[in-house]
């Protein structure tokens, strides 16, 4: 009996063919579209190119053989054949256009043609089998999200021809954790690697020269980076949440950090700023929890909305810019930060700037200020002195609220806007210097702000008794000085302890010691010490006595009035008119 003659694969491959012809509409070499059902599928070598989606949503097609003189594969040919898993190149193809095989969920490996120039957008997006994918020596250009959501790409080699990576070539890829880039690189996309959590070292050439925004956003598995010094601006949510960088550096003359920047890079332990920085965008630095210290260049003119926000390890922070605006919630939430000296060019701490700031005990509070925000210092639990400067003319609502500690407030001379609540829940609040201005309504103001009964109020004219005490503990003033000066100090120090409900003149100097050191610089004088006011000659007890009881008696005049009439000239006065001027 014959054996039967079997085919050789010669006569099956033209067989295919002749089948495939069959089911498909041909035009001038172009394949328009194919409607067969064949799982396997070879293209003839009559046809050059094949058309938009000529296969496209084929649920039945699993491998294809392209013809060799196919040159160009057109939009959409093969997108949702999820059950396709082999195709077979030619060697003669240049080109790959957007989303040829976008959606074949089945494609396990693509080996491209040494022949191919170009592949276009989306070419490959959602190809979630893909792992294995090998680029030409020639490719000049990978279209945007190229490779996004290839979950099962693990490593990728970039061709040296290539200059760009364009946005969103590897977006999402979960499990890539190598890439090799090329010498030539110069671009690196807009989201190019963004939310490759597994993605470990990247190393970019000293030519890239440009990182678009969200390059390496959510790569959680990058320890350290370097910036290419041809980098001149960090674009916004650059590294946003990438959990483990701990070390970033910039090699080149940075000008510009975008927002967001590298917002929740919570390991980020040390950054070096260049002295080339200009502009630190909206929360650029927020929750980077791990950030102890930071040093901000003399050239920074700009400073974001919450740009340190949430840095709950950073104790100490460097200001040697000069932004003129330190805006809301800047250093909202740095729980460990515990002295700033603020760039005398700001006009304006806006709101929440310092809120919650728990280990705050310090801050230069710059000279120029002319506006202070709502809550600017509220929560600032450590906080325990403040000097206003005289140029200050708002103070928005419970600027100061919640400062437990805050016991000596200096406000500025001057007519200044005082909102509601400043001095909310300040339970240390002892001394509060006034401007005269605030001696009308002065019960009604007190209220208003919400300043403790138990607190001392004086005015500024009063702290130049503090003057008049050190001028008396000079051991050159003549006698009759020194007798004039004791009079000038009994009448002053009578009606502040009169006005503030004290019998002890002790207490009103150390008041007047606590006031004085709080404003430093302020005075006309070097700001006295402790061991400058022991110093002072004690006024004699007949004449303290004297000086309590007329002040408590009453007869007086002078003390009747400044107690019933709110608006009367003589309430908590801060002038003399004996007293020579100050």
């Amino acid at each position: 009996m014959n054996k039967p003659i079997r085919p050789s694969a010669e006569a099956q491959h033209t067989s295919a063919e002749t089948e495939f012809l069959k089911q498909c509409e041909i035009r001038s070499g172009v394949l328009v579209r194919y409607y067969g059902k064949a799982a396997e599928v070879v293209i003839p070598n009559t046809v050059t190119t094949i058309a938009r989606e000529a296969f496209a949503r084929n649920r039945r097609l699993t491998k294809v053989v392209i013809g060799k003189n196919v040159s160009a594969i057109h939009e959409g040919a093969f997108r949702d054949c999820t059950s396709l898993n082999v195709v077979l190149f030619p060697a003669g193809l240049r080109y790959i256009d957007a989303d040829v095989f976008r959606g074949c969920v089945s494609l396990g490996s693509a080996i491209l043609p040494r022949s191919l120039h170009q592949v276009g957008e989306n070419a490959f997006r959602g190809c979630t089998a893909l792992h294995h994918v090998v680029l030409p020596a020639e490719l000049s250009r990978l279209g945007s999200y190229a490779f996004a959501h290839c979950s099962s790409l693990e490593e990728i080699q970039l061709p040296d021809s290539l200059q760009a990576v364009k946005t969103g070539v590897f977006f999402h890829c979960h499990i890539l954790k190598r890439v090799k880039l090329p010498a030539s690189l110069q671009t690196v996309g807009r989201f190019a690697f963004a939310y490759c959590p597994c993605l470990e070292d990247v190393v970019l050439p000293e030519t890239v020269n440009y990182i678009g925004t969200g390059a390496f956003a959510n790569c959680d598995a990058l320890i350290t980076f370097r910036i290419p010094s041809l980098v001149r601006f960090l674009a916004d949510y650059t590294f946003l949440d990438c959990e483990s960088l701990e070390t970033l550096e910039i090699a080149g003359e940075i000008t510009y950090i975008g927002g967001n920047a590298c917002c929740g890079c919570t390991r980020l332990r040390r950054i070096d700023l260049p002295p080339t920085l200009l502009h630190i965008g909206e929360a650029a630095f927020l929750n980077c929890s791990a950030l102890e210290s930071l040093s901000l260049p003399a050239a920074v003119e700009e400073i974001g909305k919450r740009a340190f926000a949430y840095c709950a390890s950073m104790t100490h922070i460097e200001l040697l810019g000069k932004p003129k605006v330190l805006e809301a919630e800047t250093f909202y939430g740095c729980f460990s930060l515990s002295a700033i000296a603020l760039p005398d060019t700001i006009e304006k701490i806006d709101d929440k700037a310092f809120c919650r700031c728990v280990s705050l005990s310090s801050v230069h509070i710059p000279r120029g200020l002319t506006e202070l925000g709502e809550a600017a210092f509220m929560d600032c639990k450590k906080l325990h002195s403040v000097s206003l400067p005289t140029t200050l003319k708002r103070i928005d609502d419970r600027a100061f609220e919640g400062c437990s500690n805050l016991h000596t407030v200096l406000l500025p001379d001057c007519n200044t806007s005082i909102g509601r609540s400043i001095f909310a829940s300040c339970e240390s609040l002892s001394v509060l210097v006034l401007p005269e201005e605030a001696k009308p309504f002065l019960r009604r103001r007190r209220e208003r702000w919400e300043v403790r009964k138990e607190t001392q109020i004086i005015l500024h004219s009063e702290l130049k008794i503090a003057l008049l005490f050190a001028e008396l503990a000079d051991a050159d003033v003549s006698l009759e000085r020194k007798q004039e000066l004791r009079a000038l100090i009994r009448r002053r120090m009578a009606r502040m302890k009169h006005r503030n409900h004290l019998h002890s003149t002790v207490t009103v100097r150390q008041h007047l010691s606590r006031a004085v050191r709080a404003i430093g610089e302020q005075l006309e004088s070097t700001p006295l010490t402790e061991e400058d006011f022991a110093a002072v000659p004690t006024i004699p007890e007949d004449v303290a006595a004297a000086t309590a009881q007329k002040s408590s008696a009453p007869t007086n005049t002078e003390g009747s009035a400044a107690s019933t009439s709110p608006t009367a000239p003589k309430d908590s006065v801060g002038t003399d008119a004996e007293a020579p001027k100050d």
